[in-house]
């Protein structure tokens, strides 16, 4: 009878399910080895615990495989909502938001779960990804779908090893932290800022010409570009091969969430020539 088929449920089990076999057949042959070919088994034996590191290191750079090139992030911070932030949510979602990044600095732990399990509930049913942002421990206890990490946050590595199944994104402002990035595993990145923003004022921009390297390097990477996007800016972007944003005070600050999320829905379909 044939062993059962198992499936693996991302690319990073495949790798690690590839490097346990790895292991095992070096294994077997170093101890075959060691009555008639001690020097070659000593030699195998050093290869097997290369293969271990080898292995562990493909693990963490294919990441879940679960990642999807999102259209429209909503990074929502209740103080830059000019309605409540229930009301924006449930406004963007409706008009085809894709994405949420939950990203409260100043929320206790426990009311920070609470907020993160409200979203979920509120935007899973509609279909959308749910990640939270800094927190891994908060993301993991709230079942969110993934978590949100910046420069100064814990590396991806860590995180990947603490998260599990957690898809992971990962802030990026050139290329060389997108391919720091890339290499530890993260499963997608925000790209920017593309333009001067009020969220983080000091962050200097990187511009669509920092999109467009990050695009050409990374095809098939998810991407979200990020920082001062709004429908007028979009333009220049998917000029750029834009395929994704994350926006914050473009729909948390406008009056209709709907509308400003439809109009920058809009945007990226006409200049791609989607409505055409």
């Amino acid at each position: 009878m044939s062993p059962p088929i198992v499936a693996r449920r991302d690319a990073g089990a495949i790798a690690a399910a590839a490097g346990s076999r790895a292991g095992e057949a070096l294994r077997a042959l170093e101890e075959a080895l060691r009555a008639v070919r001690p020097e070659l088994a000593a030699r195998i034996e050093r290869l097997r615990y290369e293969s271990y590191d080898a292995a562990a290191q493909t693990t963490l750079a294919a990441g879940t495989g679960r990642a999807r090139q999102w259209r429209c992030c909503v990074i929502l911070t209740e103080s830059l909502c000019r309605r409540p932030w229930r009301e924006v949510l449930r406004a963007a979602l409706d008009a085809g938001a894709d994405c949420v990044q939950l990203r409260e600095k100043s929320l206790a732990d426990g009311a920070l779960l609470d907020r993160a399990r409200e979203i979920i509930a509120m935007a899973r049913p509609r279909g959308a990804t749910v990640f939270v942002n800094d927190r891994v421990d908060v993301a993991l206890a709230a079942e969110a779908d993934g978590v949100h990490l910046g420069c100064d946050d814990l590396p991806i590595r860590d995180a990947r090893s603490l998260g599990g199944p957690l898809l992971i994104g990962a802030s990026t402002h050139d290329l060389v932290e997108a391919e720091a990035a890339v290499a530890a595993g993260a499963d997608c990145c925000g790209v920017g800022a593309m333009f001067a923003t009020t969220t983080k004022p000091d962050r200097e921009a990187s511009g669509p010409s920092y999109l467009r390297a990050f695009i050409e390097r990374f095809p098939s990477v998810p991407h979200l570009a990020i920082g001062g996007i709004t429908a007028a800016t979009l333009p220049a972007l998917v000029a750029a091969g834009c395929r994704g944003i994350a926006v914050s005070g473009a729909i948390c600050g406008a009056d209709d969430p709907g509308a400003a999320t439809a109009a920058l829905l809009l945007a990226i379909d006409a200049e791609r020539g989607v409505l055409a």
